[in-house]
């Protein structure tokens, strides 16, 4: 829920017209479920893409050792 002052020192809401604040944590917790398996999904791209690029290095060390 997004509270803040303005000039005059009242609250001001926004963005949560329609939600009560319990179903407004509700909406928030379910968003946050839904990024979580995404930013995992990004993790493993990321560690696949890393092992890749080691794999690939290494190959290339190796033949460039097995030439000399």
């Amino acid at each position: 829920m997004q509270i803040h002052a303005d000039s005059q020192g009242k609250e001001n809401t926004e963005s949560n017209e329609g939600y009560s604040a319990g179903e407004g944590i509700a909406v928030i917790r379910t968003k946050q479920a839904h990024l979580k398996p995404s930013l995992t999904a990004i993790h493993m791209h990321v560690v696949v893409l890393f092992e890749d690029l080691t794999l690939s290095l290494t190959a290339a060390a190796d033949c460039d050792v097995s030439r000399v």
